[in-house]
């Protein structure tokens, strides 16, 4: 061979070598594992693992981490993004270490909070896309607009909204949800709010904007295929029935006409979304995943790899009917059972007589609320109260508590109760409004030598209201109720007569008590009128310890003059002595 051939082999060879090792790293893939059981741990990494062109891996337990952790190469990269407050499995890495993992890196975080300032600094989006922490219906449903845009999605709330507040001022900002105002006020940007079920058909039509496929995708908020979530199709989100109409809606006014129908269960609610849009659909099922890659499951179907994602869900059930016929009332109790708080009123039929709520009540999520109903005579009894209650998170009031299935009444014995207390009536020490947390505080004086329980509710309007949680106030005591009213600017409710309805008595809220009262600001101590104050106590403070030490010191004004003499006298003495040695060490030299 001679010079030539050996110097073409050579770099051919050098070609070769250089070839494998750049499809080597092009092959391999970079995995992204979160551990963590937050749905927007999971959401933000999907985003970021999409921008960052890696492979998404979530798992639900230990069985299933330990196979998808097989099916990654032992070679293959792996970042792990931990959450230290609550992760699926505790230490993932010592998983990887032990079977044999050598490539991967591990990053803990505190909160989904966290993790979103540190992936935000990791990437370099044109723009924002801000949204309520509380549900995911939005985030499914506005990922495709999110990522045809190159935006990165960031949850907002109270503790971050002065921090993403500089942000929506930088760049394009989208700020979507059900967000309460004084987190509102502060952001920049396009603000499309309503109540979950608005924003998400909102949110589903900036997606079918953005690509304008003729491709979309159907997925229920409990069953999120990732892999799906950002293949760039719009994608109509299902999470009620009651509201299946305005899915259909949207459906309707799309180009959309066929759909990747995700998971078995899907089928059907594709099918009634088809029939109440009146649009001929074509749907594709996919129901699982095959495994090809992993021994001993070759071909096997598996489960969707889907997580759940918070959504409302709305429920009431009434769990008490109690009859007091000293009083002449009817009181039914009611329990939100759901994860969202609701508006409801109810119709009753009792003895023959109808009863009818004279506005629409709030509950908060978990809590129990008695609602009396006055009866005309305090003679009437009966077995049985039947009663239609209408509820929803927002008008018009959307589900119905029925007995059987397509039965709108509701059936139930009715307990009976006698009382010897009669009507309760509480003081009205105070009212205020504070602006900076939306909450109206309103102080009552128990004058009674019984402890009572007491909610208040806020008429807004017609028919909204604000309510407060149930307290108990101490015999003779005073207590605070507080009402929330976030959605509400301070323009709209200061200054301005309500309708205050207090509910008291001692087991069940049994007695009404109206107030007409005026909301006024919080009165609050000025900082600069405290600053005064402090210093005046100071001065006061200084000028009687000056005064205390003067007249301390007149008493020993003699002997003080005389230790200073002494003072001076040891201080001459010691210099003289201090000289004369100094004499003789010059005499000595």
């Amino acid at each position: 061979m001679d010079h030539f051939s050996k110097r073409l082999f050579v770099i051919s060879l050098l070609l070769l070598l250089f070839s494998l090792t750049l499809v080597s790293a092009v092959s391999a893939e970079t995995h992204i594992v979160v551990n963590s059981k937050d749905w927007r741990s999971v959401y933000l990494l999907t985003i970021y693992g999409k921008y960052t062109d890696a492979d998404v891996v979530f798992f639900k337990n230990l069985a299933d981490a330990q196979l998808k952790t097989k099916m990654i190469g032992v070679d293959e990269k792996i970042i792990v993004f931990e959450s230290t407050s609550d992760p699926v499995i505790k230490k993932y890495s010592s998983l990887l270490k032990v079977n044999g993992y050598v490539d991967y890196t591990s990053f803990t975080f505190d909160s989904y909070l966290d993790l979103q300032d540190y992936l935000l600094g990791e990437i370099k989006p044109d723009g924002y896309f801000m949204m309520d922490s509380n549900y995911g219906l939005d985030p499914i449903a506005a990922t495709t607009f999110i990522l045809a845009n190159n935006y990165f999605p960031l949850f907002v709330n109270q503790d971050n909204v002065d921090e993403l507040s500089k942000l929506s001022q930088k760049k394009p900002t989208y700020i979507v949800g059900r967000t309460p105002v004084r987190i509102l006020d502060k952001l920049q940007g396009t603000k499309i709010q309503g109540f979950p079920y608005e924003t998400l058909q909102a949110s589903t039509k900036l997606s079918i904007d953005a690509v304008n496929s003729d491709w979309g995708i159907i997925m229920r908020a409990d069953t999120v295929d990732v892999k799906l979530l950002v293949k760039g199709l719009p994608i109509f989100v299902y999470h009620a029935d009651e509201y299946i109409d305005e899915v259909a809606q949207t459906v309707k006014e799309s180009n959309v006409s066929k759909f990747e129908v995700v998971g078995a269960g899907t089928a059907e609610i594709a099918k009634a979304i088809e029939l109440q849009s009146q649009k001929n659909l074509n749907f594709m099922l996919k129901y699982g995943r095959k495994i090809t890659n992993y021994p001993g499951l070759e071909n096997d179907i598996l489960d969707i790899d889907s997580v759940s994602f918070d959504y409302p869900i709305e429920s009431l059930e009434i769990v008490d009917v109690v009859h007091y016929p000293e009083l002449g009332v009817l009181a039914l109790t009611f329990e939100n059972t759901g994860n969202t708080p609701v508006l409801f009123f109810s119709n009753v039929e009792f003895a023959n007589e109808p009863l009818s709520d004279e506005n629409t009540h709030s509950i908060g999520v978990g809590e129990r609320k008695t609602i009396p109903f006055l009866l005309s005579s305090k003679g009437l009894s009966g077995d049985v109260v039947r009663v239609t209650t209408r509820y929803g998170s927002s008008l018009p009031l959307k589900f119905s508590i029925s007995g059987d299935p397509g039965n709108l009444f509701f059936e139930s014995d009715v307990k009976t109760s006698y009382l010897s207390q009669g009507q309760y009536q509480l003081d009205l020490i105070s009212s205020g409004f504070d602006t900076e947390k939306g909450l109206l505080e309103v102080v009552f004086k128990n004058p009674y030598d019984e402890s009572l329980k007491v909610f208040s509710e806020l008429l807004i309007g017609d028919t909204d209201v604000a309510s407060s949680k149930m307290v108990e106030i101490d015999p003779n005591g005073k207590r605070t109720l507080f009402i929330e009213v976030p959605y509400l600017r301070d323009s709209e409710i200061l200054d301005k007569n309500f309708n205050l309805i207090t509910y008291l008595g001692t087991d069940d809220t049994t007695s009404k008590m109206l107030n007409s009262l005026l909301i006024e600001k919080k009165k609050e101590v000025n900082p600069k009128i405290f600053v005064i104050i402090i210093v005046v106590i100071a001065a006061l403070a200084i000028l009687f310890l000056l005064f205390a030490m003067k007249k301390d010191g007149d008493g020993r004004q003699r002997s003080t003059v005389s230790v200073k003499q002494s003072v001076k006298s040891t201080s001459k003495t010691s210099s003289k002595k201090t000289s004369k040695t100094k004499s003789r060490k010059s005499h000595t030299k």
